[in-house]
């Protein structure tokens, strides 16, 4: 074959080679462009889905915060229950006690009379009464203050470790040096007053006694029980003592231990 047709033979090849690398790339430029595309497609999908799990992450931390709220609030009102339930009992033994105690009500105004001792009551079931505390002899009140406060505070932490603080400690009847007077000790809530005369078994003394706040009428009451309790074993019934039931003294049997 002569030279000129070989020539031509490669122009034709070269020719076609250089066609379909044309082809080639004009294919990858396609591919490029669509994988670019591709590609934003996804990045714009990506934040979306990012998007919707922040907007899940939000709803699910405002739906835990409402739930937490929903629990708390629940406490609260079983809470609120529970003392109004406390408080209705107080107030139920509170009237058996006055309408068994009428006659030592006045005739006149008895209601009233009535009302007023419940709210007595309801006032000094905060309240708890110390006897047997020395007491300071300084002429400087408030050294004198600071004694009995810092007393009243030892002995009833031994009682209630973690007691709080009085609103308001004082010291019953006028002062004379020859005579330790009893103290008032004033708290904020009544359940306090109730934990400290329950543990005062553990103050350990044969000076310090406690007691509840009561009121004349009820000092009277106790004084009565007292009195029949000694004449029923005077008579010779046995095995009686005076318990409280629902908050109000009455003459029981005692019990067997098993």
């Amino acid at each position: 074959m002569a030279d000129g047709e070989n020539l031509e033979l490669i122009q034709n090849d070269v020719a076609e080679l250089s066609k379909q690398m044309t082809q080639v790339m004009e294919m990858l430029k396609t591919f490029n462009s669509n994988q670019r595309e591709f590609m934003d497609k996804v990045s714009l999908d990506v934040q979306e889905i990012k998007k919707d799990i922040n907007y899940v992450k939000d709803v699910t931390k405002k739906l835990s915060d409402e739930q937490s709220m929903v629990r708390a609030e629940v406490v609260n009102l079983k809470t609120r229950h529970t003392e109004t339930e406390k408080k209705l009992e107080s107030l139920e033994s509170d009237m058996a006690h006055l309408k068994g105690m009428s006659q030592v009500l006045p005739a006149t105004n008895s209601l009233e009379s009535t009302l007023e001792e419940i709210k007595e009551r309801e006032l000094r079931s905060r309240n708890i009464i110390i006897c047997g505390v020395s007491e300071q002899y300084a002429e400087n009140i408030e050294e004198r203050k600071n004694a009995d406060r810092n007393e009243v505070l030892r002995i009833t932490r031994i009682a209630v470790s973690d007691c709080p603080e009085p609103v308001k400690i004082i010291r019953l009847g006028k002062f004379k040096s020859t005579k330790n007077r009893p103290i008032k000790v004033i708290y904020q809530s009544q359940d306090t007053a109730i934990s400290i005369l329950r543990n005062s078994k553990n103050i350990k003394s044969d000076t310090i006694m406690l007691f509840s706040d009561q009121t004349p009428l009820q000092q009277a009451n106790m004084k009565a029980l007292k009195e029949e309790l000694k004449r029923r074993m005077s008579n010779g019934e046995k095995d009686i003592t005076i318990k409280y039931v629902k908050g109000t003294p009455k003459i029981k049997k005692i019990l067997p231990k098993n």
